[in-house]
């Protein structure tokens, strides 16, 4: 009943039994064992579904509570503890769900599996197994699969001896002719004749662009195919001609990549250029090819700053028209039943002020305090509809053209359940303060844009772009005539995204700092050092950041999916969390000594995967509009 001789292992036993079996099939020493079907998972959790992630926190807590309370058939258990007596006095107990070794990814890591037990411990396990399949970090790699959640498992005979990871071909490159072998800390790369029986199993599992075998000793106890990371175009140089108004201004002027690496809306970017227009804020901006470039203004006085945060905040909140909740923790926040959005052009006038506020006296209180000052007393964990409510005015991106999480509480849904909650709380950290005060003024001029929108009859989608100046103005407006322009800025951006532009125009590029080494895979990416102290740092991931950790794991290769790159002081190449990198097309360098001291948050890197480098840009100042 669902259990089966290794050898004879079908699709119903997951991808890691599959593999498995032809192997064995193949004449290779693969230990002695059995599989179970994922039918008896099935039995006791039923089928799961992941397509929605407002109701996945709640499914996952039923099934994992069937998982542990429900009685197993005896005659099934009987059947297991004979077979795994008949394996020898240790056994191991391995995953095997559906979406696990396969050619479209290997969810390597994601799954558990057991170190060696005495055989009647084999039921007990087997249920710790399933319970991987129960956890957010599974559900989310599902999503991204479009799979369910089902799993099978592998019980067989422990064997000791050295382990190794052998790639037969490097990732990222399936025609060459050479292949990896990992032993611990040591990466060897070794012509493909070295590695026989790593070769035999690639043969053996069809992996015609090659295999990820795992060796103990002179046994092979895995092998799935290598999922190489998605082939990326090339980018080209932004055309000269539309950096040359930069270039002739004399000034250097520094791309905002940390945040805003994509090209900016015709919305965002009238907000920019008025933004410009008052001169209030220490920094020129101009938007070139879509993209945001600012230089220092100079002549212009600057403001003494304000003393106290207090003060700062509440000169914020005056400018956008904010109220105070009164919940005694030093937060503030919209209303609870916020008003109607003010008419665009007080909207843009307020969002204004609010930058020259933002820009003289937030931004050096920021800068001046490290990363971990928290600026309010740390309180208990939040509960998720605190959380979702707190969160809900962020956005992906920092332009007004991209709905925010509470417009799509999906989104942040699935977010958070990729994390878990035990340590956000409400002591937020003054960055991630900043960033929500940045957020506030976002949403006030996304909200007024949107209720012109409906007064005038337009798509509200399309309202971000057009130009602003026609938006505010709303003289013969037709329809059809918008939903055309907003085509076309849509396909002018799309065309600007693939440009590789220039870090720094009209001056001397800026110059490397540190240089930091380790080993990875994926293109030259450019972007903002964020650092993940846990699981739980940050909820907002943007397209510029560099995730930079102490470990690359499967758990953060997944939340952080979007990122331009990620970082670790620790780990080899060919681990479970690179592999779930490369996997999902994250540039990733890990083994880099000394990044998660020597990198600070918001320091501009270049991040080179097949060089394993990281580059500190120095003098690259960011701001945002």
């Amino acid at each position: 009943m669902w259990v089966h001789a290794l050898a004879d292992a079908t699709l119903a036993c997951g991808g890691k039994a599959v593999a498995l079996s032809r192997l064995i099939r193949a004449g290779l020493p693969v230990p002695d064992g059995f599989a179970i079907e994922d039918a008896a998972f099935r039995s006791v959790v039923g089928d799961i579904e992941v397509d929605d992630p407002s109701r996945i926190g709640h499914v996952l807590d039923e099934a994992a509570r069937r998982a542990s309370t429900a009685e197993l058939p005896a005659d099934f258990l009987d059947e297991v503890a004979r077979r795994a007596r008949a394996l020898g006095p240790l056994v191991v107990v391995r995953s095997s769900a559906t979406i696990e070794d396969r050619d479209a990814g290997s969810a390597a890591g994601v799954f558990s599996s057991s170190g060696p037990i005495a055989p009647e411990e084999v039921p007990h396990l087997l249920v710790m197994v399933w319970g991987s399949a129960l956890t957010p970090l599974a559900a989310a790699y599902a999503q991204r699969r479009r799979g369910g959640l089902a799993i099978g498992a592998v019980v067989q005979r422990f064997v000791e001896g050295e382990r190794a990871t052998i790639y037969t071909r490097p990732p990222g490159t399936p025609a060459a002719d050479r292949a990896l072998v990992q032993r611990g800390a040591e990466l060897r790369r070794v012509p493909r004749a070295e590695v026989p029986v790593a070769l035999r199993a690639e043969e053996a599992i069809g992996a015609t662009t090659g295999a990820d075998v795992e060796v103990v000793g002179d046994w092979i106890v895995q092998a799935r195919p290598i999922v190489h990371p998605p082939a990326i175009a090339p980018r080209a140089p932004a055309p000269p001609a539309l950096l040359a108004s930069l270039v002739a201004d004399g000034r250097a002027w520094t791309w905002d990549v940390g945040h805003n690496p994509d090209p900016l809306s015709p919305a965002q970017a009238g907000l920019v250029e008025r933004v410009e227009h008052a001169g209030t804020t220490p920094y020129a901006m101009r938007v070139c090819a879509g993209h945001l470039y600012t230089a220092p203004r100079t002549g212009a006085p600057r403001p003494a700053a304000v003393a106290t945060l207090a003060e700062v905040e509440h000169r914020m909140a005056t400018a956008l028209g904010l109220a105070r909740r009164d919940g005694g923790d030093g937060v503030w926040a919209w209303h609870d039943a916020p008003a109607e959005a003010p008419p665009l052009a007080e909207a843009i006038d307020r969002y204004v002020a609010f930058a020259g506020i933002y820009a003289n006296d937030m931004t050096p209180l920021v800068a001046a305090q490290p990363r971990g000052t928290a600026a309010a007393p740390p309180s208990a964990p939040l509960d998720p509809t605190t959380l979702l409510a707190r969160l809900g005015i962020l956005a992906p991106a920092w332009d007004v053209a991209v709905a925010t999480y509470g417009e799509r509480p999906g989104v942040l849904q699935a977010a958070l359940m990729k994390r878990g909650l035990a340590s956000l709380s409400s002591g937020a950290d003054l960055r991630e303060r900043d960033d929500i005060w940045f957020a506030r003024a976002q949403l006030l001029a996304r909200r007024a844009i949107l209720a012109r929108a409906d007064e005038l009859g337009i798509d509200r989608d399309d309202a971000f772009w057009i130009p602003l100046d026609e938006l505010l103005d709303g003289k013969l407006l037709d329809p059809d005539e918008v939903r055309r322009t907003a085509s076309a800025h849509r396909a002018a951006a799309e065309r600007a995204r693939r440009w590789e532009m220039p870090l720094v125009v009209g001056g001397p590029p800026p110059p490397v700092g540190e240089s930091l080494r380790g080993v990875g895979t994926g293109p030259r990416v450019v972007g903002r050092v964020v650092r993940f102290a846990t699981l739980a740092s940050t909820v907002t991931v943007g397209h510029g950041d560099v995730i930079v950790a102490r470990a690359v794991t499967p758990a953060l290769a997944v939340q952080v999916v979007g990122c331009a790159a990620l970082v670790s002081e620790t780990g080899g190449l060919l681990d479970h969390g690179a592999a779930l990198a490369r996997e999902l097309g994250i540039t990733c360098v890990v083994g880099c000594r000394d990044a998660w001291s020597r990198l600070s948050d918001g320091m501009l890197v270049t991040v080179d995967g097949d060089n394993g480098s990281v580059e500190v840009s120095e003098g690259a100042a960011s701001t945002r509009s």
